[in-house]
């Protein structure tokens, strides 16, 4: 059985507020991975939170150039607080992926998440 891997994401530069972009991967300095076999998405956290309260952002998860329903807003992703919401067990079947970022609210600032991944990226 293999063991979960994390991987942060980033937004690469400052956003402008309501316009997306791929977040690239702080490992490999890609905006995309692919997946071979299936995996499972275990965990999506903010880390850190952003630096005010005020800016919100929004990430989705991409797959071969289409929008998933895999969602998660910047309030209910922090690690600091009880009403986080957790993302849990999301299968990812084999596919070409990528984060996008959205921020919607505040001061523009470049923001990390971390995702959690049952299985080693390919």
């Amino acid at each position: 059985m293999a063991l979960p891997v994390q991987r942060t994401y980033t937004i690469p530069v400052a956003p402008t507020l309501n316009v997306a972009q791929f977040m690239t991967d702080n490992q490999t300095g890609q905006n995309n991975f692919l997946i071979l076999t299936p995996n499972v998405l275990q965990d999506l956290v903010m880390n850190p939170d952003p630096a005010a309260a005020t800016q919100v952002y929004n990430f989705q998860l991409v797959k071969n150039g289409n929008t998933t329903p895999v969602r998660a807003d910047s309030p209910s992703m922090s690690p600091t607080t009880q009403g986080r919401v957790p993302i849990g067990n999301v299968s990812l079947s084999p596919g070409n992926y990528q984060w996008q970022a959205i921020q919607t609210n505040g001061a523009v600032a470049v923001q990390t998440i971390l995702a959690r991944y049952a299985s080693p990226l390919n």
